[in-house]
């Protein structure tokens, strides 16, 4: 006999950058029956024509030590991440709304439909703190409050920057591109790889056919490299450092914004003379900051929840259902 059961989402957006979270119980469902291979499922959910459109899949796993839960992260394309500045604050926002809901619906989990330890009572104080681990170590979340519009920050761990020139056969084959007026170049690690290119000005900026470059990059680097291209701009009056970047994410694309890609950005520039403080990141798509100077840089920006979605899977074991948990 076989059973029809639905695997509930949520969907989340930074600065375009989008994510479909599974809540708990489809989250138990996918580990019980994929395990941690869930590349094939991500790749057909995230799919903009047949499936639901997203630039990646997270999936909720418990978390260590400390850890309020482990994101489980996957690339549009089924490709395992590390890491995601954007994705983890989806996931923090998705996390903090199931709470909401359990508070609303007075407590339907401890009236025995299944339970877990959550960090949050009515009334508690925003903003929120609390730790999620990813496959690149724990990021401490800080949530300023409640609601589908959230301000999220994440505190993005140690990121490693070092300055190469042409003549480093890592980053020598950008010599091939002669639009590209590259006027420096970094190689960061944020949890996942980077490839930051800094040109002098928007217009060179505007001339950077990025599907081809990223494309590229992804055959020159083994595992893949995210690939953002940036300049100095001042767009916004604020008298914060500004820069205005593209990128292109391995195993993605082109995207809407990249919270790792940000971060990278705002290091890089900081190792070529930027001062300590907030840099303000202009993604294609939308604004993040990244706070540089006081120990691990922090991303912030707003995270918005776009609306719930169900997929349908068939299965000849019921339990597969899980404890009803959120």
């Amino acid at each position: 006999m076989t059973f029809s059961l639905a695997l509930n989402f949520s969907k989340h957006h930074g600065a375009g950058n989008d994510f479909l979270v599974a809540d708990r119980a489809t989250s138990r469902m996918l580990a019980h029956r994929f395990g941690e291979n869930l590349g094939e499922m991500a790749s057909r959910l995230c799919d903009r024509r047949k499936g639901f459109g997203s630039d990646g899949l997270i999936s909720a796993n418990p978390g260590g030590e400390g850890e309020y839960a482990r994101m489980l992260l996957y690339n549009a394309d089924g490709s395992r991440a590390a890491m995601s500045g954007n994705g983890i604050r989806c996931f923090a926002q998705a996390l903090l709304f199931a709470e909401l809901e359990k508070d609303e619906g007075e407590g339907a989990e401890r009236n025995g439909h299944g339970s877990r330890e959550s960090t949050h009572e009515p009334g508690d104080p925003y903003p929120r703190e609390f730790l999620i681990g990813t496959d690149a170590g724990p990021r401490r979340i800080v949530v300023e409050g409640p609601g589908p519009v959230s301000e999220i920050g994440v505190s993005m761990g140690e990121v490693n920057c070092e300055q190469v020139g042409l003549d480093d056969p890592r980053v020598a084959w950008l010599s091939d591109f002669g639009d590209l007026n590259a006027s420096r170049i970094a190689l960061a690690d944020v949890g996942n790889p980077h490839l930051v290119i800094a040109v002098p000005s928007r217009e060179d900026l505007d001339k950077v056919d990025l599907p081809v470059l990223g494309s590229e990059a992804q055959a020159r680097f083994r595992g893949g490299v995210n690939v953002e291209v940036a300049c100095l701009a001042e767009l916004s009056g604020s008298g914060r450092p500004e820069v205005l970047m593209k990128v292109f994410e391995r195993g993605v694309g082109p995207t809407g914004a990249c919270g790792t890609g940000s971060t990278a950005v705002a290091s890089a520039f900081g190792l070529w003379g930027l001062e300590p403080g907030i840099v303000l990141v202009h993604n294609p798509e939308g604004l993040l900051s990244v706070a540089l100077g006081q120990g691990e840089p922090i991303l912030s920006g707003t995270i918005v929840e776009i609306g719930k979605v169900s997929a349908w899977v068939e299965t000849d074991s019921f339990e597969l259902a899980g404890d009803g948990g959120s």
